[in-house]
Formats: C-alpha cells, structure tokens, sequence
C-alpha cells in the first residue's frame, strides 16, 4: 500500500472533487434554469400575435425601380428585406415584416427578392452572401446604413433599429414581452454552457479513472479489467456498438466538410438522451437503405455529444434536426427541425439535381 500511495503521488493524477462538485453544480442550475423557463413560458403575456391579412410592404420588381426608389430624396427611411423564396427564416420573417410594415407608417418596407434573375445584380452590390437580410436605407441614398444591418429573423432586433428611425415607440406590454423573450434566450443560452461544462467534466473524470487504472496496473495491483475478467463467463465477448453501413457518423466539422465534397449529403442531428431522436433514428437509416448505392446524396448523423461544433455551426436549437446540403453549394444547407420532418427530408432529397 505504501508503494502504491508513493506512486500515486508521482503521477499527473488529480483529485476528482471538484469535476464531481461541478458537475452537481451544473445539474442544479440547469433544473433552477428549467423552472424558471416553464414560468415564463406560462405567461399570459405569450399568446400568439393574430395573423397579418394585409401589408404594406413594396415587392421589387425592377432594378431600375429599386434605383429611383432609393433615389427619392423625399421618400422615408426605408427598410429593405433581401431575401430568398426557398429560405425557411425568410418565410418566417414575411408575417413579421408584414406586420411592422403597418404598425410604422412613417417608414418605408421593401422587399427584394435576389434570386430572382432580374434582381441578382441587387444581391452582388450588396453582398447578400445569406438570407434573409434586413437593411436600412436612408431617403435618398443608395448605401445603407452599416451599424444597422441585421441577419436573420430576429423580430426583437428589428423592431429595436426600426424604431431608432420611427416616431412609433413601443407600449410597455410590448416592452415587458421583448423582455421575456431574451431573458429566455439567455437561460437557453446558459443551460447549453453548462451543458458542455458538464460534458467537458464528465470527459475529466473519465480520464481520471483511466489513469488510475493505469497506476494500478503498473503496481501491481487488480484493475477493473482484471476483476470483470475473473468473473466473466468463459468465452464471453463484448458486444460490438452496431454500426449502419450506409450512414456515416459525423464527429466533427473538418469530417463533415469532407464529406460533403463532390456529394449532397443528408445529415440527421441528434442527442442521445433524447426519445424523439431515439425514435427517428431507425426511420432516418432505412431513408439511407433506401437510397443505398445512389451516387446522388451520403447520409450522416452527428449527436450533440459526440459533434458539438456542427451544432453550433448549423445554430440547431432542437433535436431531431435534419440538414440538407446541396454539392458545390457555399451557402447554409436547408435545416428541417422535428422527427415529423423525415417525409419532406426525403421530397427534397428526391428533388435534388
């Protein structure tokens, strides 16, 4: 015993305390985190707004109109929504801009759709790289205004720069919910932290383990594997993790680039401790048999686990998620959240080129 604690000393091993103390801290505030968000989601102040019937946003049809309408040195200060017919956060913004489009009267909302073949010399001046993109633009200038430029459906964003521009100010009902809504965003926020707080320690202490058995075994003494091997039955083997030979799992970013060179590829985003996506999994992997063999997309899973930068990098809030990526294609891949999503992943996939 002597010689193992001289040993022990010596080594890089440090006490697991504190990675087990964080991790219990980590669990206690995300069960504080999640009583707080059931509170507010309980509000009466988030019921739905009722639906926009009618608009007062100017479509684009014409470069020469969207030039001699930003030329109008007496027109109002204008909002300009570059966007995409086929981008789902541009569907979710129309109602939005629609609806602002008639609480600001004072202002001027265009919409420009730069995928349109008369329209995309628009999207080249401006640099619209990603959709939806909102801009302002001042009366009678062709430049928008840089500071104020949003990406995204964020309505709170664009309500706060449009009205730096409005006479119409916000009611303190209007005030009370935009509050809610990023004091929920912000404990989302800080419950995925602590999720990968928790993560990062459990990986420590994992790590610790290993080390110690290592000690152990170096000394002499009866590590873990040698005690399940004196129990274990003759001939007994462990279990290989199945594997599905036509969906490959993702672990990183640098992995999925690589995949994705030359191929559309099909990706399915998941945790492993959610049922949903326990559920989807085997729906997903026989979509991949069925397409087993066809040169047209590869199927790949990642889980928030194993792959948390392509979550971040994919901005995936929810699990199941399904992203679409289209060969060649430098922009965002098409992003369908829910397990009820499979039948449109496959109409989309059967639509590809």
């Amino acid at each position: 015993m002597k010689q193992f604690t001289t040993k022990f000393k010596t080594t890089k091993f440090q006490p697991s305390l504190k990675q087990t103390i964080l991790v219990f801290y980590s669990l206690g505030l995300l069960t504080s985190l999640s009583l707080i968000s059931l509170a507010l989601q309980a509000s009466p102040s988030n019921t739905p707004a009722p639906a926009i019937t009618n608009t007062a946003v100017k479509e684009i049809k014409t470069v020469d109109q969207f030039e001699k309408l930003m030329g109008d040195s007496k027109r109002k200060v204008a909002a300009v929504k570059f966007y995409a017919p086929w981008c789902g956060h541009c569907k979710n913004l129309a109602p939005i801009f629609d609806k602002l489009s008639l609480k600001h009267p004072d202002l001027e909302f265009v919409s420009v759709d730069v995928t349109d073949a008369g329209l995309k010399s628009l999207g080249e001046k401006y640099k619209i790289h990603g959709f939806p993109q909102t801009r302002i633009f001042l009366p009678g200038q062709d430049q928008f205004v840089e500071e104020d430029q949003i990406v995204g459906a964020d309505e709170d964003k664009i309500m706060e720069t449009l009205e730096k521009y409005s006479a119409v100010k916000p009611t303190a009902a209007e005030l009370e919910t935009r509050f809610r809504k990023k004091m929920e965003k912000d404990i989302n926020g800080t419950r995925q932290g602590l999720q990968q707080i928790a993560q990062f320690a459990q990986k420590e202490i994992t790590q610790i383990k290993q080390e110690i058995e290592q000690i152990k075994a170096k000394i002499g003494l009866p590590t873990g594997a040698t005690e399940a091997a004196k129990t274990a039955p003759s001939g007994a083997a462990a279990a290989a993790e199945p594997t599905d030979p036509n969906v490959t799992s993702v672990t990183s970013q640098a992995q999925l680039d690589g995949l994705k060179k030359g191929n559309h590829v099909a990706l399915m985003l998941s945790s492993k401790t959610c049922p949903h996506c326990v559920s989807a999994a085997p729906k997903f992997a026989a979509l991949a048999k069925k397409h087993q063999g066809s040169k047209k997309v590869k199927f790949a899973k990642a889980s928030f686990q194993d792959a948390p930068e392509v979550f971040n990098n994919l901005d995936v809030q929810s699990a199941p998620t399904f992203a679409l990526s289209k060969k060649g294609s430098s922009e965002k891949p098409a992003i369908l959240a829910g397990a009820d999503k499979l039948d449109e992943l496959e109409t989309a996939i059967n639509n590809l080129k």
